[in-house]
């Protein structure tokens, strides 16, 4: 029944909101890989540029009108707009873009030349806009002159009531449509900085590795210490901290295992030095090590025949549900774990500052 109990307070805490500040942080502690990716999408779109023909656009208008002369209101405000519709279908006519094939002697086919032309006009007005892309000049220039030429022939002759005229030619385009290479360039930059933060933002917020005592308290267990990644005077406080906590958790306890979950981990150095430590209090405890709780059958064992455990859990490693298997595993062995050591912290990393330069309790463990 304790075990059972035990286990429901190890369950992960439910699914947690995004920290958006701890996002902002941690993109901005990658951002050489974000100027990298920015950098290389930049390289892509430019080359794609240089060897891409650029498009050129070229448009010309064309005035259509009624015989008849009506007041201005709303009605003939309406009728105009669905005119327009009327003399924009007038323009798609095979008839059109057969005149056009054959005025200019066009190698297209008819279905081709039925992508070509983009009609469209302003709201309440009777101009026709007829613009056409090409990667020529000259062509696309003549063409949407032959067009609007063409269309406007039509729209006389079949459409009754109605007059067309050429309200402006279509000049030879100066400059490509989609801008210059310089621009693609800058284009190719924005996308892969923004597929960066993507991965990036989807990376953090599947990440669910332990790195604060605030992740270890998400899976249900007691962060006993935070040892910094370099062994200095800081690290030495921290240890004390641990040791004093040990002292006063462990009370009767005469053995104590320090595991971790998994088997490659490192347990030598924080052993020797939480023995020295527990020495100088006079603690009279016996430290057994075995890693790999997780793992290996041979901590499980040891777990049988001591008091306590401590969990070793490198920071950034691994996920809160391994911290809570290791102490599943412990509590099947009647063995209680005691709490977690966060091992292997860098406060001076940009991510960690947000968290720890902010906390008073951390402020000697920042000193060098």
């Amino acid at each position: 029944d304790n075990i059972l109990e035990e286990k429901r307070h190890l369950s992960p805490a439910k699914s947690k909101g995004v920290d958006w500040m701890a996002l902002l942080y941690n993109g901005c502690s990658k951002i050489h890989y974000i100027l990298l990716a920015a950098l290389i999408g930049a390289l892509l779109f430019g080359l794609m540029a240089w060897k891409t023909k650029p498009l050129y656009t070229a448009t010309a208008k064309i005035y259509v009108a009624t015989q008849q002369e009506e007041p201005l209101n709303i009605t003939s405000l309406q009728m105009g707009s669905l005119l327009m519709q009327d003399y924009k279908e007038a323009l798609s006519a095979w008839e059109v873009h057969a005149a056009v094939k054959e005025k200019l002697k066009l190698p297209y086919t008819i279905k081709q030349m039925q992508a070509l032309p983009d009609v469209s006009y302003p709201a309440d007005s009777r101009v026709l806009y007829i613009t056409i892309g090409g990667n020529d000049p000259e062509e696309t220039r003549d063409i949407a002159n032959a067009y609007a030429e063409a269309g406007r022939d039509f729209i006389a002759r079949k459409m009754k009531g109605a007059e067309a005229e050429l309200f402006s030619e279509a000049q030879l385009p100066a400059a490509p449509a989609l801008g210059s290479h310089i621009l693609q360039t800058l284009i190719g930059f924005m996308v892969g900085a923004l597929a960066a933060m993507g991965l990036l933002t989807v990376r953090f917020i599947l990440d669910d590795a332990p790195k604060t005592p605030e992740d270890v308290h998400a899976a249900g267990l007691s962060a006993l210490a935070v040892l910094p990644e370099k062994e200095n005077a800081a690290y030495g406080k921290a240890v004390r901290h641990l040791a004093a906590q040990v002292a006063v958790l462990g009370e009767g306890k005469k053995t104590l295992l320090l595991t971790s979950r998994y088997e490659e981990e490192d347990l030598s150095v924080i052993g020797k030095a939480l023995a020295d430590a527990l020495a100088v209090r006079n603690e009279k405890v016996l430290l057994v090590m075995s890693s790999g709780i997780c793992e290996g059958a041979e901590a499980l064992e040891m777990a049988r025949h001591t008091d306590g455990a401590l969990i070793i859990a490198e920071a950034g490693r691994g996920s809160e549900k391994d911290l809570c298997m290791a102490a599943e595993e412990l509590a099947r062995a009647c063995c209680p774990a005691m709490g977690v050591v966060l091992t292997g912290v860098d406060f001076d990393t940009f991510m960690n500052r947000r968290y720890y330069y902010r906390s008073e309790k951390f402020r000697a463990y920042r000193r060098k």
